[in-house]
């Protein structure tokens, strides 16, 4: 009998771990996912996507590729002429506005991306309508135990249409 109580016990924690896991994981995920979200759906201009390498592209009018292009940060300026810059660096996501030093988006000491799992994209149907940006990563636990139920990780995608947008 003392065997099979230790057992459920056993089974109860680990799923309590799980939950807790991903419950963690869904939060981080979707405080980002909504604050990118509100800032770009109600930004005034546009300013651009960057695959990494400093050049922001405006111009999102597909081009004969059969697959998105992906890129690593978005670029916009609000009403308050804010100018806020998200970005997919290592192991998260930052939000960087003006000349202010870049935060991250995500808790850092519990979730981190995961590697390679972290883009934007930007699709237009010609050049006068509004550009709509996709946002796609990837969280992980960060987390010290080797246990399987400790560990979890989540996928987070959306796409957003600028909504007050000024040409």
């Amino acid at each position: 009998i003392g065997v099979v109580i230790v057992s459920i016990l056993s089974f109860s924690l680990r799923g309590t771990n799980k939950t807790n896991a991903v419950n963690l994981i869904r939060t981080n995920g979707n405080q980002a996912l909504n604050l990118m979200v509100k800032t770009i759906g109600y930004a005034k201009t546009f300013d651009g996507v960057d695959k990494g390498d400093g050049v922001y592209i405006i111009n999102c009018v597909p081009s004969p590729t059969p697959t998105p292009i992906t890129y690593k940060k978005v670029r916009v300026t609000g009403y308050d002429d804010v100018q806020t810059t998200f970005s997919c660096e290592g192991d998260k996501i930052t939000a960087k506005t003006n000349s202010n030093e870049a935060s991250t988006i995500i808790d850092t000491n519990t979730v981190s991306l995961v590697s390679g799992k972290c883009w934007f994209t930007c699709s237009q149907d010609r050049a006068t309508s509004n550009p709509i940006i996709g946002i796609s990563f990837s969280l992980k636990q960060k987390a010290d135990s080797a246990l399987v139920e400790s560990k979890a990780t989540m996928n987070f995608e959306t796409s957003v249409t600028f909504r007050n947008l000024i040409k």
